[in-house]
């Protein structure tokens, strides 16, 4: 999970299988996250971009947010995954989504707990500064607070992370909201992020829809 949250944040993309638990093979459980993922039809307007390579400080930040948050050991390696490619639109908007169909509905279902719980936002906030290296910038800020419950989803939780920084332009603010929901033994992600202004909260809830609409 941490680690294709990461390649979101960076706008990668693609998808990622490994090896299917006893729920299904892997080409059964790989086709139904990649069915949940958005596409280019949910978000007219957007440009897709291309699969970007995973560096090694991604990577770290990614192992490092697994140790924090806990879900690793929820999903296990007994799952298969699927990412969408990073959408984005006017220079200051980026959109991506995750789904991963874990080996069996309590596994999923530790995985929400685990990725809800409060100090995940110490944990998120840590992620952010990693993955942007965000130490190379003096006085750069980041702060992660648990937005309130939404009726979009029976499981689910929306951590915004507001990164502030200065540029030779002046102050900077980037919003970055990630919802994480659940149905069954799927598990998926949908991250927005905008500068300037939070991503609207009506557009992100249509996005949901769309993706747990799809899930099985």
């Amino acid at each position: 999970m941490a680690i294709a949250v990461s390649l979101a944040g960076c706008g990668g993309g693609g998808s990622t299988s490994v090896t299917a638990g006893a729920g299904g093979t892997t080409a059964e459980t790989t086709a139904a996250a990649k069915r949940v993922v958005l596409r280019t039809v949910d978000l007219p307007g957007y440009q897709a971009n291309p699969p970007a390579a995973v560096d090694s400080s991604a990577t770290k930040a990614a192992s490092s947010f697994q140790l924090c948050a806990g879900a690793a050991a929820a999903l296990g390696d007994a799952g298969s995954a699927a990412a969408s490619p990073g959408f984005y639109k006017d220079g200051t908007t980026m959109v991506a989504s995750i789904a991963i169909v874990s080996p069996d509905e309590a596994a999923a279902a530790k995985a929400m707990v685990d990725l809800s719980r409060q100090d995940v936002a110490t944990c998120l906030s840590t992620l952010f500064k990693d993955v942007l290296a965000l130490d190379q910038f003096p006085g750069a800020t980041t702060t992660t607070e648990r937005l309130p419950a939404s009726a979009v989803s029976d499981e689910s939780v929306t951590w915004r992370t507001t990164i502030g920084a200065t540029s030779p332009q002046g102050a900077i603010v980037i919003y970055s909201d990630l919802t994480l929901f659940r149905s069954g033994r799927t598990v998926a992600a949908l991250l927005n992020v905008q500068g300037g202004t939070a991503f609207p909260s009506a557009e992100r809830h249509r996005l949901l829809k769309s993706m747990i609409e799809r899930m099985d």
